[in-house]
């Protein structure tokens, strides 16, 4: 083994990944190794200062298109697929109708993150996060049609300490096709409060700071699986209600970040309404 390491790798100033190679997982690089900054020590605590804008490192991805359509295809349509069927679950197939902002809040250097699928490289939804979108979406839109009973059964209880699961599974959402990242703008104006709000308070005088952020282009589909835990009593009667229930959170709350600002809708794509139909 050669003895000629160069850690950290990111701090290396002739690094070889600087742009992405063409066929590696560019969620893997977007996160990684994003070189356009430093950390500086100033008035006692540590800084983040910019050599590059940071909008520098968001439009080396914006714009590309992302995913393999014969992995997506794999694990849509031979994995997934088989899963459901197997278990006798649903699938259902939602198309943006407005740009969708994922992982938002998971860190990173240029303080806006994107939630990426591991192996597949492509922005995806966590299903803990489909979950809890539908709960939320059921908790505030049905609350005088499903008794807090029945939410609990079929979700799980929300109480920590009771330790037991819901009757219905849900699986990452990920997209059917390749996808397309645009970048998107959010622009902060107290950004010394909130960096250090025990030296500055929020006044207008302040400069406005914008931050980029990356999204998923609107029209892509999306496939959201569910499943049944086990063939329970009552069990279809379930899938057949929550399937409704996701589909309604979707076209109405919509799903991931910046929803209230119209982020994140979709509506159902029936051109897959043949593929679905193989589940019975």
């Amino acid at each position: 083994m050669s003895t000629n390491s160069f850690l950290p790798l990111y701090n290396q100033r002739n690094h070889s990944l600087r742009t992405c190679p063409e066929q590696a997982n560019i969620g893997l690089w977007y996160d990684k190794f994003c070189d356009t900054w430093e950390l500086v020590y100033k008035q006692g605590d540590w800084e983040k200062t910019w050599n590059k804008q940071k909008a520098y490192w968001t439009d080396k991805v914006a714009g590309k298109i992302v995913g393999d359509q014969q992995q997506l295809d794999e694990l849509v349509r031979e994995r997934y697929l088989s899963l459901v069927k197997q278990y006798r679950g649903n699938m259902l197939f939602m198309r943006t109708i407005s740009r969708f902002v994922t992982g938002i809040g998971r860190p990173h250097p240029v303080e806006n993150g994107m939630s990426w699928h591991h192996t597949l490289s492509v922005p995806y939804l966590a299903g803990s996060s489909v979950k809890g979108m539908v709960r939320a979406w059921t908790e505030q839109w049905m609350e005088e049609q499903v008794s807090k009973k029945e939410l609990d059964r079929i979700f799980g209880p929300d109480d920590p300490d009771l330790r037991e699961v819901g009757h219905i599974l849900f699986l990452d959402a990920v997209p059917v096709q390749p996808v397309k990242l645009e970048k998107e703008i959010i622009t902060v104006h107290y950004q010394d409060y909130y960096r250090r709000p025990y030296l500055y308070t929020p006044v207008d005088s302040g400069n406005p700071k914008p931050n980029p952020f990356l999204c998923v282009a609107a029209g892509v589909t999306f496939v959201f699986p569910i499943l049944p835990r086990s063939a329970y009593a009552g069990y279809k009667e379930d899938v057949k209600k929550v399937s409704n229930w996701l589909k309604q959170a979707l076209e109405w709350s919509g799903a991931g970040a910046k929803t209230s600002s119209g982020y994140g809708r979709f509506t159902e794509d029936h051109r897959f309404d043949e593929l679905r139909s193989v589940l019975g």
